[in-house]
């Protein structure tokens, strides 16, 4: 895969990544193909809230993964915007938590900057500002079995965060947990990506969560996925579920998907 980590060209446009022609595809072990991706087109602006949903299977999670630096691709370029470095600033949180067992939560949290050397103080300050900012802070000295799901995901977005992050990648975060957990979780989120405005992109399952989070929502279409649709979402946030626009765009979001959501 051809990587380019400098200037984006069309300062205008301000673009956070640029995805060009990009396809994958993955090999069973008796050899038989399995496309993923096919020719990808995508550009990301600064500071955007992306949403990407799609049918179990359409190359979501690849594609994130590809931004990472955790998969390469057959083809095409992937494009980074002036400072943003793989494994440097650029953050994921995903469905199942990254904590390790074996750490306190802030610990945890401490562990990226540990690994690139902050001072001990440091570390402890930061830990404590951001797990007091995801509401953590009384749960510092536990251990991650001790904690709900929805509190692990705190911690592993306080983890992720304590690395500052010009832009976080988010597989189906809240996707185990329960419908009132993930409401607090998904207003948490916007609050925080309010405050700092880092650029996300976000995958999910779940329509409601795609419209009720992203500034644009992209829809992937089956293997190899590929952009079928693509929605601006010019709605005021908060938003209202039960609100006649937000039901508007939900059922246009539905029609559009090329199969059923698990």
């Amino acid at each position: 895969m051809n990587i380019v980590e400098a200037n984006i060209p069309d300062a205008a446009n301000r673009n956070a990544v640029a995805l060009c022609g990009v396809s994958k595809t993955f090999y069973s072990d008796a050899g038989m193909a399995i496309p993923a991706l096919g020719n990808i087109k995508l550009t990301v602006r600064q500071g955007e809230f992306l949403t990407l949903i799609g049918p179990t299977g359409c190359g979501k999670t690849t594609l994130l993964n590809i931004i990472a630096g955790l998969e390469h691709t057959d083809s095409g370029t992937l494009t980074l915007a002036d400072g943003l470095r793989i494994g440097r600033n650029i953050a994921c949180v995903f469905q199942h938590y990254t904590l390790f067992p074996w750490r306190t939560v802030a610990r945890n949290v401490e562990f990226g900057m540990q690994m690139r050397h902050h001072a001990r103080r440091e570390r402890k300050k930061q830990a404590k500002n951001l797990l007091e900012t995801v509401g953590l802070l009384d749960f510092a000295k536990a251990y991650p079995y001790e904690l709900s799901g929805g509190m692990r995901q705190r911690a592993a977005l306080a983890q992720a965060l304590a690395l500052e992050p010009k832009l976080l990648l988010m597989d189906e975060p809240f996707g185990a947990l329960d419908a009132a957990t993930r409401t607090e979780l998904q207003q948490m989120l916007i609050h925080l990506w309010q405050k700092t405005k880092l650029t996300v992109i976000f995958v999910t399952h779940n329509i409601d969560e795609a419209l009720l989070l992203g500034d644009r929502v992209l829809i992937l279409g089956d293997r190899p996925g590929r952009i079928i649709k693509e929605f601006n979402i010019n709605l005021s946030r908060p938003r209202e579920p039960k609100a006649k626009e937000f039901t508007e765009l939900f059922l246009q979001v539905r029609q559009s998907l090329p199969a059923s959501l698990d």
